[in-house]
C-alpha cells in the first residue's frame, strides 16, 4: 500500500502543452528508415501478414534514395536547430528496417555516406557529436561484399534466428536456417571481435515450439560469445493468430533454470533472458511521467520511424492510425497532443488503483488500434499473468 500512498501525492493532470512535447521530440536521437516493404521470407507470425488490425500488409515497395537523403536531412536539421530545447547528448543512431532491409542495400549504403559527410560539416559547432548504425535482418542476402561494409561502419547487427532448424524453418521456411546459420558461423570463426561487440540474435519463441529445445540450442557457447540475445513471444493481440497460452516445456525450462540458481550456477545468456521474458511483468518497473501510468513514451521522443513513403510514426511498432507526421509537412504537433491527451485521459480513469501499476508496460504501440486506445485485452491479459506469477517470482527471489 505504502507504494500506491506515495503515487497518490502526485497531481496529474490532464493538461498537455505543446511546448513540452516539441522539448521532448527535439531530443529524438534515432532514426528508423523502412528501406524496403519487400521481404524474401514470409514468417508465419509476421505483423504484415495481413492477419493484423491497423498494419501494412506485405508490398515490393522500396524506399527510393530521395526519400532517403530527405528523412536523413530533416533528422538532423530537426535536433540542430532545436538546440535550444537539448537535455540529452548528440548520440545519434540510424537504423534500418524492413521487410528486409538488404534488399535495398544501395540506399543503406548512400545513407551510411551521406549521414556520415552531413554530421561531420555540422561537427564545426557541436562537440561530441557521434553516429551509429544498426540493422535487424534474417541475415539470406549477406555477403562477404556487405559484411565488409556493416564492420567498416561498425553497424550493430541483429539477426533473426529462432532456434535450431526444426524450429527457424517452421516459423520462417525450408531451408532457411541452413543459409543464416552458415554466414553466422563464418563471422564467429572470421570476425570473432566483431561478433563479440556488435553481433546479436532476435529470437521469437512461438508456443507450438518446443521452449527446452530453443533454450539447448542458444546454450552453445558460440552464443555465449555474441554482443547480446533478445527473447519474446510471438506477439499475437489484435490478430487472427491464436498460439497455446503455455507454451511446450515452458515449466520444466523454469525447472531447470531454478536448480541451476539453487546450485549457485551461472545462468547462460538465453537462460538468463527467458527469465526476464517470464517474468517480465515482475521486473519492469513504471516510468512516471505527467499524467502518464504505464510505459508510454510521446510518440516522435525516443525513436523517428519513417515509412518507404515518408510517413512519420513514433516506433515501427504503432500502426498506421497512429502517423505523426511526413516529410513533407514535419511533425504534426496537434497530432501528437491529441494522442497524449488520450492516453492520459484513458490511464487517469482505468489505472489509479490497479494491481500492476508499478510493473506496467502499456504503451500506445501495444494499445492503441484504429486511432483508438484501447486497455481492456492488454489489461486483462497482464493482470493474470501477473497473478499466476508472483508466487513464484517471490520464490525465484529467494534463491
Amino acid at each position: 500500500m505504502n507504494f500506491f500512498k506515495k503515487f497518490e501525492k502526485i497531481n496529474y493532470k490532464n493538461s498537455v502543452f505543446e511546448s513540452e512535447i516539441k522539448r521532448k521530440i527535439a531530443n529524438v536521437r534515432s532514426l528508423l528508415l523502412e528501406v524496403s516493404e519487400a521481404c524474401n521470407l514470409r514468417c508465419r507470425y509476421c505483423v504484415y501478414s495481413g492477419k493484423f488490425l491497423d498494419r501494412r500488409k506485405h508490398s515490393t515497395k522500396l524506399m527510393s534514395w530521395n526519400t532517403a537523403k530527405e528523412s536523413i536531412n530533416f533528422f538532423f536539421n530537426w535536433i540542430f536547430k532545436n538546440e535550444r530545447y537539448r537535455y540529452h547528448p548528440y548520440l545519434l543512431r540510424i537504423g534500418f528496417y524492413g521487410g528486409e532491409p538488404l534488399l535495398n542495400f544501395p540506399v543503406i549504403e548512400k545513407s551510411v555516406f551521406y549521414s556520415k559527410e552531413l554530421l561531420d560539416r555540422k561537427k564545426a559547432n557541436i562537440k561530441n557529436a557521434q553516429l551509429g548504425f544498426g540493422m535487424t535482418t534474417n541475415g539470406l542476402l549477406l555477403d562477404k561484399n556487405i559484411l565488409n561494409f556493416l564492420i567498416k561502419n561498425d553497424f550493430q547487427v541483429t539477426f533473426s534466428l529462432d532456434g535450431p532448424e526444426e524450429v527457424h524453418d517452421k516459423n520462417k521456411g525450408e531451408g532457411s536456417f541452413k543459409k543464416l546459420y552458415k554466414k553466422i558461423l563464418y563471422i564467429y570463426k572470421e570476425h570473432p571481435e566483431y561478433f563479440k561487440k556488435k553481433v546479436s540474435f532476435s529470437i521469437v519463441y512461438a508456443k507450438d515450439t518446443d521452449l527446452k529445445v530453443i533454450k539447448d540450442f542458444f546454450s552453445q557457447d558460440i552464443f555465449e560469445k555474441c554482443a547480446k540475445l533478445e527473447f519474446g513471444y510471438v506477439v499475437d493481440a489484435h490478430s487472427t493468430f491464436k498460439f497455446p497460452e503455455y507454451g511446450m516445456n515452458e515449466k520444466r525450462v523454469m525447472e531447470e533454470i531454478k536448480k541451476k540458481k539453487i546450485k549457485g550456477l551461472k545462468l547462460s545468456k538465453i537462460e538468463e533472458e527467458i527469465l526476464k521474458v517470464y517474468f517480465s511483468i515482475m521486473i519492469n518497473t513504471l516510468i512516471i511521467k505527467r499524467g502518464n501510468y504505464g510505459a508510454a513514451c510521446t510518440l516522435g521522443s525516443k525513436l523517428l520511424f519513417i515509412r518507404t513513403n515518408g510517413e512519420f510514426y513514433g516506433c515501427e511498432k504503432t500502426g498506421e492510425s497512429f502517423r505523426i507526421g511526413d516529410l513533407k509537412n514535419g511533425f504534426n504537433l496537434e497530432r501528437i497532443k491529441e494522442i497524449e491527451k488520450e492516453w492520459q485521459d484513458v490511464t487517469s480513469l482505468k489505472c489509479k488503483d490497479c494491481i500492476v501499476l508499478a510493473f506496467c508496460t502499456a504503451c500506445i504501440a501495444s494499445t492503441g488500434f484504429n486511432g483508438k486506445i484501447e486497455l481492456m485485452n492488454f489489461c486483462k491479459n497482464t493482470i493474470k499473468r501477473f497473478r499466476e506469477r508472483i508466487s513464484e517470482y517471490i520464490e525465484f527471489q529467494k534463491i
